[in-house]
């Protein structure tokens, strides 16, 4: 069967209702339903159902469940699992609506702590020293995780973006008619596609950076990874340097790269539509909760001096990884174990 026919085939099996969201949202959906509609059959039975009769049962759940202290994330998906499950309910049901927003009133909020840029450059100058001379056995996985914590920084992107496949990258040595000397990092089937579509693109412009891809990207296969490591063992792999750096009390997890690249981007001027559309945040208010100056300020304001001056001393060092070396990237390090699992997949 010709390529073109085979690739119908398959788009047509696809339900174009289901494939709208992904798997885990709508599975998430199914449950909060469920246990509302468990709940409802305790409940004397309406005899009409209407958007106004669902909106009064839905207060008296949620009253219920708040009371019993669940969580705000199965609050907000039972209402949206209505309205899913009901289309003609959705902007009918204003009652449960205020519900959920006094719900959030009551909350205490849980930001996600931005990373100070001097923080970043610690963490990056560690990864990368420990890859170069402290570890040269796992060069591999602390050079790239270096790298790829500077790009999820620059680029804003969420932990579940940071595994990037050479084919996603361009690079400025393949563009050069290109609109500006950046690279472009492509992002595939993201939780807003159905926003701002399946592709989606993060802008890189940092020099160093750019230096430093060009590195590791150098005949590297299309399907291969750019850092080899899972997104749990990059969370490890992180622990450990905020361990070393004795900043593990912070808070600092890889949610606090998109969070602090925003936070640095508009402390450096660049106007919050720029930046929600470089974020790729759906809206103004979304992206307000990620800007949040006050918190790195509290944040590092909590930092021991004798922390700070480790901190300090280790920056001293960052000139040693700079940019990139002279020599190629195989004279440091191996992806022979990536290559066989690549060739076993028949993607090299």
């Amino acid at each position: 069967m010709p390529a073109r026919s085979r690739k119908l085939k398959q788009s047509k099996s696809k339900n174009l209702q289901r494939s709208l969201y992904s798997e885990a949202y709508l599975g998430r959906l199914a449950s909060a339903l469920q246990l509302f509609c468990a709940w409802l059959r305790l409940q004397s039975q309406p005899t009409v159902v209407t958007a106004a009769v669902i909106d009064a049962y839905l207060v008296d759940y949620l009253q219920n469940i708040f009371e019993r202290s669940a969580s705000l994330s199965l609050a907000t998906h039972t209402v949206l699992a209505v309205q899913h499950s009901h289309r003609r309910f959705k902007h009918h049901l204003p009652r449960a609506w205020a519900s959920i927003k006094s719900w959030k009133l009551q909350e205490v909020p849980r930001l996600r702590v931005p990373l100070p840029p001097n923080i970043l450059e610690a963490l990056v100058t560690a990864a990368m020293l420990r890859g170069f001379v402290m570890e040269p056995s796992q060069g591999l996985a602390w050079i790239t995780f270096g790298v790829t914590l500077w790009l999820g920084f620059e680029g804003m992107l969420r932990p579940s973006e940071l595994r990037i496949s050479r084919k996603d990258i361009t690079l400025p040595s393949q563009s050069a008619l290109s609109f500006s000397r950046a690279a472009v990092i492509l992002l595939r089937d993201l939780k807003n596609r159905a926003h701002f579509g399946r592709m989606q693109f993060a802008t890189i412009r940092s020099e160093r950076l750019l230096a430093w891809l060009e590195w590791l990207c150098l005949d590297l296969p299309g399907s291969a990874s750019l850092c080899p490591l899972t997104v749990p063992k990059m969370r490890q792999y992180l622990k450990l340097l905020t361990a070393q750096l004795h900043i593990g009390n912070l808070g600092f997890t890889l949610s606090s790269l998109r969070t602090g690249g925003a936070t640095c981007y508009f402390m450096t001027g660049v106007p919050i539509d720029t930046l929600r559309f470089a974020g790729r945040w759906r809206s103004i208010h979304t992206l307000e909760h990620y800007v949040q100056e006050a918190v790195a300020t509290s944040v590092m304001s909590r930092v021991k001096p004798s922390v700070s001056r480790r901190v300090l001393k280790l920056l001293a060092h960052r000139h040693l990884v700079q940019l990139p070396p002279i020599q190629p990237w195989w004279r440091f390090f191996s992806r022979d174990g990536q290559y066989r699992n690549l060739r076993s997949l028949h993607l090299a």
